[in-house]
C-alpha cells in the first residue's frame, strides 16, 4: 500500500439547506446575517427578527412598542429609489439586504378608541346635547349621560358621537349654559324681550309719580 502523505484532505463544501433563506439586516452601520426557514418567513416574523436585531445592536435604546416603530426596506440598486418597502415576505430573497428604519413617532400619541358609557338619565335643569347643541326635551329620561366623562346626548345622536370619552367625569357647562348657536341665541333674545325689563319698570314708576 502506498500512502501519499503530500496530499491535503479534501475540504467539505458548504451545502445550501433546502427551505432556508439567508439575508442581511442593517441599521445604520450595524449589519448582521439572518437565516430563516422559508415556511416560517412572514411579515410578523420579519418584524420580530428586526426587533431582535435592534435589541441586540442597541441594548440601551429605551424605545417602547418597538414593533410598531419599525419600517423595513429592501435595497434594490436597479430601482430609482434604491430602497423599496417590504410589503410581503416574498420580497425577502437569498442575499437581500433589508434596511431597518426606526420611526420617531411615539405610538402612544396615536388616536385611541375610547367609547362612551351611556345611560338613560333624567335631568332636573335645562340641559343641552353636547353633540348637536340642541335642548334635551321631555319631563323625565330626556337623554343619555356618559358615566365616564359626564357629557349629555340626545338618544338620536348616540350613534353619531365619536369614541373620545375622557373618563375624567368632568362636567361641561352645557347643563346650565346655552350653546352659542343661532337657534339658541334667537331663543335667548325672545326670552329676554318677552317680559318687561328693569328700565321699563323705572319708566312706568316715573309716569305714575307725574
Amino acid at each position: 500500500m502506498v500512502l501519499d502523505v503530500g496530499m491535503d484532505p479534501p475540504i467539505p463544501t458548504i451545502l445550501q439547506v433546502p427551505g432556508e433563506v439567508s439575508f442581511y439586516m442593517q441599521s445604520g452601520l450595524m449589519k448582521d446575517t439572518i437565516k430563516v426557514d422559508t415556511s416560517e418567513l412572514t411579515l410578523k416574523s420579519l418584524k420580530e427578527s428586526a426587533c431582535n436585531f435592534i435589541d441586540k445592536q442597541y441594548p440601551d435604546h429605551g424605545l417602547n412598542r418597538l414593533t410598531e416603530r419599525l419600517m423595513l426596506f429592501k435595497h434594490d440598486y436597479n430601482s430609482q429609489n434604491m430602497l423599496l418597502p417590504v410589503n410581503a415576505a416574498s420580497d425577502v430573497t437569498d442575499g437581500a439586504l433589508i434596511e431597518i428604519i426606526v420611526s420617531g413617532n411615539n405610538p402612544s400619541d396615536s388616536v385611541q378608541i375610547r367609547p362612551h358609557y351611556l345611560g338613560v338619565h333624567s335631568y332636573k335643569a335645562p340641559t343641552f346635547c353636547d353633540f348637536c347643541g340642541e335642548m334635551l326635551f321631555g319631563l323625565v329620561r330626556q337623554g343619555l349621560k356618559c358615566e365616564g366623562c359626564g357629557l349629555n346626548y340626545h338618544k338620536r345622536c348616540a350613534y353619531k358621537i365619536p369614541n373620545n370619552c375622557t373618563h375624567g367625569r368632568r362636567r361641561r357647562s352645557s347643563t346650565y349654559l346655552v350653546p352659542n348657536s343661532p337657534t339658541n341665541e334667537s331663543a335667548i333674545h325672545r326670552t329676554t324681550s318677552s317680559g318687561p325689563t328693569l328700565t321699563d319698570e323705572m319708566r312706568i314708576a316715573r309716569k305714575a309719580m307725574t
